[in-house]
């Protein structure tokens, strides 16, 4: 049971670095790529990727709190907030690409626009949340 609740931690511990690490590369090329068409390219490239670390982190959290005996504390309500938090941005992200036009300009300026903010405050979420946790 030790080694299991051991892997876990490493392992959730590990997407949420790779998740924060493809956060912020996908921060760069929304800021930093001025055609369009390039920048779906890349972000539907990684986004399959920043999904699968968000889906590892859910589902080793979920077994380290079940190691836990389901008892929750402030940490586990806040991991659980944020998540549900970047879960609904990324439905937001979603609905708002399917909506788009592909030769609308405005709907092109606005989906970078809101992916920007998407992934800048994933980060912020991720992070300030790590950094609660660690210290209480």
């Amino acid at each position: 049971m030790e080694l299991l609740i051991k892997m876990s931690l490493h392992l959730h511990l590990f997407f949420i670095v790779a998740m924060l690490v493809l956060g912020l590369i996908n921060v760069f090329i929304s800021y930093s790529e001025k055609a369009f068409l390039a920048f779906e390219r890349k972000i539907k490239f990684l986004m399959p990727l920043y999904y699968m670390c968000y889906a590892s982190i859910a589902f080793t959290g979920l077994i380290l709190y079940a190691s836990m005996h389901f008892n929750a504390s402030h940490t586990v309500y806040m991991m659980i907030f944020a998540w549900v938090v970047i879960f609904v941005m990324s439905i937001k992200a979603y609905k708002q690409r399917k909506k788009m036009d592909a030769n609308d300009d405005t709907l092109r300026v606005a989906y970078k626009r809101f992916m920007l903010q998407k992934f800048s405050f994933d980060l912020f979420l991720l992070l300030i949340v790590g950094m609660l946790s660690s210290m209480l």
